[in-house]
């Protein structure tokens, strides 16, 4: 359930934003080194947990790459066009738009993704680089159980995202819009999806051999920089 509200709204806003400086410093350096521990114990739990398994189910490459497709055209594409319209790019937010609908009539849903065969290509981008490219300051660096590291900006537009568009976006099928109480307790599904965005990209692309606590923060921190640089360049 949302990390129990990203571990509770990421801090309460690393206390208000008090102090990045001292806070990433002091209590919530300790907190993120313990919570980045816990994270990597339970990953390793995990993945000897599925080493067990006496039969392994092996899953075709191709089946692989169609399934990463058909989610980042049904979640990460979505994403990159709102960020860029938030960000007043029009040009990469219709771009974006427009692999959507090339992907969605051509590539089987999404399973293909014609658009980039086609070359119509643009970076993704997620609402916090689109706060970044407003010129809002990241904040402190969290650790969130179970879902990783955010910096403050990002962890909280991750949120909106997943509480004002994704969880509306299935109320037909409740037949309700979510209340107070439902917003703050977001289902597995949501949860699923949110993982599933744009967000996810950045934890690809660093390198998984890192261990280290603060090499870690350091390339992801060196990583949205420059995804911010090349959003905010138009």
């Amino acid at each position: 359930m949302r990390a129990r509200l990203l571990t509770p709204l990421l801090l309460l806003g690393a206390m208000l934003w008090a102090g990045p400086a001292r806070a990433e410093a002091g209590w919530l350096e300790r907190f993120n080194r313990a919570m980045a521990d816990a994270n990597q114990a339970l990953g390793e739990g995990a993945q000897a947990l599925v080493s067990a398994i006496p039969v392994q189910v092996s899953i075709p490459p191709e089946w692989r790459t169609a399934g990463a497709n058909l989610v980042a055209n049904t979640f990460s594409e979505p994403v990159t066009a709102l960020s860029y319209a938030v960000a007043l790019d029009g040009a990469r937010a219709l771009t974006s738009l427009r692999r959507f609908g090339i992907n969605l009539a051509q590539g089987y849903g999404g399973l293909v993704d014609r658009a980039t065969e086609r070359g119509v290509v643009v970076p993704p981008a997620d609402l916090g680089l689109a706060l970044c490219a407003w010129g809002v300051p990241s904040g402190p660096f969290v650790v969130v159980p179970l879902l990783g590291g955010r910096t403050l900006r990002d962890g909280l537009a991750d949120l909106a995202l997943s509480s004002g568009i994704l969880y509306p976006a299935i109320a037909p099928l409740l037949g309700s819009l979510p209340g107070g109480s439902a917003v703050l307790s977001m289902p597995a599904m949501d949860e699923a999806a949110t993982l599933l965005i744009a967000r996810q990209i950045d934890s690809a692309a660093i390198d998984p051999t890192l261990r280290d606590y603060g090499a870690v923060r350091a390339a992801y921190l060196l990583q949205r920089e420059a995804r911010c640089a090349r959003i905010a360049a138009r």
